[in-house]
């Protein structure tokens, strides 16, 4: 039985060692299957009892479960923090038995990080960024780990010579290390200018820096590496991508870019007088903080659009739309440049052909390798596109959701799809915009009203016309649309002034007269007050812009002014009624108006001028308006145009003090800078 257990005890220490251990230490053989004791053997601040209560091996094991148990020890003390180089090995015990030896190299404590070369700024939110920190055990891999962090800090802010070392000092009285990172982070490299060679003779460098730099659109085509740009050498591949993408744009679909080129400049300071008779770059070679990129490309032939021919997978009435209107809306003739982008917009009309009779789901059957045939001697393009419109739809219902105060009808007001009407894109589009521009409904970009239609695949099969029905949900979250506006100032001429105005953009003034719901009506009011030694006024404006949730608008204004002037003191009432009509899907309003004027002037003084006398005076005036608005939005524009034309009448009509023809012209537009 005893030479049993020695031959059990040799076998599994051979396993031990088949398991990347340390060789066996000389000593007498063991004499027992059993573990009877577990070491660690180089502990010094950490005490060993407290290694040994992390372990999961333990005196009385069998060898094993020791050698199933090690390989997850040896892990788990590496995991710890304070030791590397965890090893373990087998040893026979004095007594018989088995000893379990874990040996560790112990790090020191970090007490104090030190980065040189890093300004008093910046340092402190770069040292909470590492992974070692006081307090912490030195560990060899994480502080490798943190300097290639803080260079790769560094060239993320466009350093791209940084060079970072990192070196250890254990002070030999205390033990405690002292990490310290010498940072050399280089100059400030931007981008001097941006080359191309290679580029055919049809495209200059000023047409392709357009597509790449000026088109700020484009985001798919933009370069990372603009001239006066930080310099990022990371993204190099992006723009050699971007410039052969370009290329591709203006039909040379075969464009590649075979080859970067980096050159180093200085940039010569103002100060200099060179500056004044030389290049703002000079190949200097003291700075090096330009860097001229030179694109070598390969463009290839330049392809152009041969036949376009429409393929109709499904049965569709030829008097709604044909292979030939699909054409006709395609748009782009044969022979003209292959432009990518203009074939992918020129498909969009043709689908949004189908879409505006009612095909929802109309889409094409994108697959190159059909699509496309490739005459590569004459470099033409032809295409046979293959169009799917599935089912054609109407609407059935329409379902509003997020609307807690505004009534149901101020939304289905303006909309351009009704219950009942065939299904088409633009209308949808038109909705969309109505409710943007009606200022009751957030604007912000995850909050801005949506319109989606639910298809069901369950329902039966289409009536007779072939047509299915389909619901619609809108789905929008209303925003703030009251406002009370406070101004106050003073000046040496008028002394104190001051104007308080209330404006509600969600009225509904029959709820107001009820003591009902006084919001919700989606009509106007603005009323106010201004004041200042010269001038009191008072005004009120009602406007319902859907009456009676039409396309008719009503609105009715009042103000009164008291005015006292040096010479004289006036008292003016003003009050008008104007109705409208919109047309052009909403973007044209057509308004008639009439205003009557009262003005009464009191107290004339003798120096006031010729033209100023005592009595009462009164205008009739009628008139009319015309007003193109393509805003996207009522109060915060950001796109559109707007234009409005009156006419106004005093007099010869309707009897009035004075009699004169105004005309006024107004006209603002809106771009977006970015």
């Amino acid at each position: 039985m005893r030479c049993v257990r020695s031959i059990v005890i040799a076998w599994a220490l051979a396993s031990w060692h088949g398991m990347e251990m340390p060789a066996q230490e000389e000593g007498g053989a063991p004499t027992d299957d059993v573990v009877v004791e577990v070491r660690i053997k180089g502990t010094r601040r950490y005490h060993e009892n407290r290694a040994l209560s992390q372990l999961m091996t333990r005196p009385g094991m069998s060898v094993q479960a020791a050698l199933r148990q090690g390989r997850e020890d040896v892990a788990h003390l590496e995991r710890l923090g304070p030791f590397t180089n965890v090893a373990k090995r087998l040893e026979p015990a004095p007594g018989g038995g088995v000893r379990i030896v874990f040996t560790v190299q112990e790090q020191p404590y970090i007490g104090d990080i030190i980065l040189r070369g890093v300004s008093r700024f910046g340092r402190g939110g770069l040292l909470r960024r590492l992974h070692l920190q006081r307090g912490t055990y030195l560990n060899p891999l994480l502080m490798e780990t943190d300097r290639r962090l803080i260079e790769r800090h560094f060239r993320e802010r466009h350093f791209p010579q940084v060079s970072v070392s990192v070196r250890h000092v254990v002070d030999p009285m205390t033990g405690i290390a002292t990490i310290i990172f010498d940072v050399d982070h280089g100059p400030h490299v931007k981008v001097g200018d941006v080359l191309y060679r290679g580029l055919p003779p049809e495209i200059s460098r000023r047409r392709l820096n357009h597509d790449l730099i000026n088109r700020a659109g484009n985001q798919r085509r933009n370069l990372v590496n603009r001239p006066g740009q930080p310099f990022i050498v990371d993204e190099l591949e992006w723009d050699a991508g971007s410039v052969a993408g370009a290329l591709h744009d203006l039909g040379f679909l075969d464009a590649r870019t075979v080859n970067i080129q980096l050159h180093d400049f200085d940039r010569v300071p103002s100060y200099e007088a060179r500056s004044r008779r030389g290049p703002v770059l000079a190949p200097d070679g003291q700075l090096d903080n330009r860097k001229v990129i030179v694109f070598h490309v390969e463009p290839g032939p330049r392809y152009v659009l041969g036949d376009v021919t429409f393929v109709l997978e499904g049965d569709i009435p030829r008097d709604l739309v044909s292979a030939a209107d699909l054409r006709q809306a395609f748009g782009l003739a044969s022979g003209q440049v292959f432009v990518p982008q203009e074939i992918e917009r020129a498909k969009l009309r043709a689908l949004a052909l189908l879409r505006e009779h009612g095909y929802a789901q109309a889409r094409f059957d994108d697959h190159l390798d059909r699509d496309r045939l490739i005459d590569m001697d004459s470099h033409r393009i032809d295409l046979a596109l293959r169009l799917i419109p599935g089912r054609r739809y109407r609407v059935r219902r329409i379902d509003i959701s997020g609307n807690v105060i505004t009534r149901d009808g101020v939304l289905r007001g303006p909309l351009a799809l009704q219950p009942g009407k065939i299904w088409a894109d633009r209308d949808r589009q038109i909705s969309l915009r109505e409710l943007n521009r009606s200022g009751l409904f957030s604007n912000e970009p995850m909050e801005r009203p949506r319109i989606t239609p639910r298809f069901d695949t369950a329902r039966p099969a289409p009536d007779l016309a072939g047509v299915d029905d389909i619901d619609v949900e809108i789905q929008v979250r209303e925003t703030s649309t009251g406002s009370v506006r406070l101004d106050i100032g003073w000046s040496t001429a008028t002394g104190i002034a001051g104007q308080i105005d209330y404006t509600e953009r969600n009225l509904n003034l029959l709820g107001l007269v009820s003591s009902q719901h006084w919001r919700g009506g989606g009509q106007i009011l603005n009323a106010g007050v201004k004041y200042d030694e010269e001038r009191q006024s008072v005004f009120a404006r009602w406007t319902n812009p859907r009456l009676f949730d039409g396309p008719y608008g009503l609105s009715v204004n009042f103000e009164r002014s008291d005015a006292s002037f040096r010479d004289w003191d006036q008292t003016r009432y003003i009050t008008g009624l104007r109705l409208s009509r919109r047309f052009l899907d909403n973007n044209l309003n057509l308004t008639s108006f009439y205003r009557y004027t009262d003005l009464k002037i009191s107290d004339v003084d003798d120096g006031a001028p010729d033209d100023v006398r005592d009595g009462k005076y009164h205008l009739n005036t009628i008139g009319l308006n015309q007003t193109y608005d393509r805003l996207d939005h009522p109060l915060f524009p950001t796109r559109g145009l707007r234009i409005s034309l009156e006419q106004a009448l005093s007099g010869q009509i309707a009897a009035s003090s004075f009699d004169y023809l105004d005309l006024e012209v107004r006209a603002s537009a809106y771009l977006p800078l970015a």
